[in-house]
């Protein structure tokens, strides 16, 4: 109560007083305590599990300063010493300056593509947004429109509005959320129930007549190679087309592994014979992960 920007209200009394459940509660200002409300309960009501009351304080005349109020909320409950308290801030903004509507574009977005979010707010001296993401804050006073970096996890954004006004200061602020598809994973511990396969971004590349290429491995993972014929290869004649891999770790013998392909007709989207060898991050490897050989000719 009174008249500074720290205050709400000079007149209490007009704060007019709803509850959603009058059958049961009751929801009144407490003549006692100016500037409160207090809600009981009618003979033996309670709030089961899950259960709600909605209360409001309506038609309350604000001050005539700008700044920022609190809403004191406090929980007193049966056989409890000890009571819970919440503070909510309320923002005095000058009369007619209107902000809101601050949502993404879409709520769903590819991991690598950027969120683009859209609000409405007047423009008046001594009103800035500023925006709050997952890095620096940016100043979007000037916009209302504003796309973020890429994203690679579901992010929350905040939009904060603060109005000067007399040397005086209201802050409100409005958050959103956007989802990413196949985000980054980022965990302290995890707890896998199952069959789970970790791998870095696949990369496919053909050697094309190359006879051989060598690779350094940025990761752990896998390396898959196929080879196909462009023609049978009768199992009498020798050799048919064959894909080696050598892996060697560094200080360590390199481990080989190899693969055929003596059948040219394959069906449908079947690349060919298969090749998968376990690459730790480091080694060397000369391996392609696709190729094709031509089977000698008779």
């Amino acid at each position: 109560m009174g008249t500074g920007s720290a205050d709400l209200s000079d007149n209490p009394g007009s704060a007019e007083q709803q509850a959603d459940d009058v059958r049961k509660w009751r929801f009144e200002l407490d003549v006692d305590t100016p500037g409160s409300a207090l809600l009981t309960p009618k003979r033996s009501a309670t709030v089961p599990p899950g259960g709600q009351l909605e209360l409001a304080l309506a038609h309350i005349e604000i001050n005539a300063e700008v700044g920022t109020s609190k809403l004191t909320i406090e929980e007193r409950i049966k056989d409890s010493p000890d009571p819970r308290i919440e503070e909510w801030p309320l923002a005095k903004i000058p009369a007619g300056f209107t902000t809101g509507d601050f949502r993404p574009e879409t709520i769903l977005v590819d991991s690598g593509t950027p969120a683009e979010l859209t609000w409405r707010g007047d423009s008046r001296p001594g009103a800035t947004y500023t925006m709050l993401h997952d890095g620096e804050p940016r100043d979007v006073t000037d916009v209302r429109y504003w796309k973020s970096p890429p994203l690679h996890r579901d992010t929350a954004f905040t939009l904060v509005v603060e109005v000067t006004e007399g040397g005086n200061t209201a802050e409100y602020a409005m958050s959103t959320m956007v989802t990413v598809a196949r985000p980054d994973l980022a965990v302290n511990d995890l707890t896998v129930n199952g069959n789970t396969t970790l791998t870095h971004l696949f990369a496919a590349f053909d050697i094309g007549d190359a006879p051989s290429l060598t690779c350094t491995a940025e990761t752990d993972g896998f390396l898959i190679g196929h080879v196909r014929a462009d023609q049978d290869v009768p199992d009498t004649e020798d050799p048919p087309p064959t894909l080696t891999v050598t892996v060697t770790p560094a200080g360590r013998p390199g481990r080989l592994t190899s693969v055929q392909s003596r059948l040219a007709e394959r069906a449908p989207g079947d690349p060919g014979s298969r090749l998968t060898a376990v690459v730790p991050r480091g080694p060397r490897s000369p391996s392609p992960a696709r190729a094709r050989r031509r089977a000698p000719t008779a």
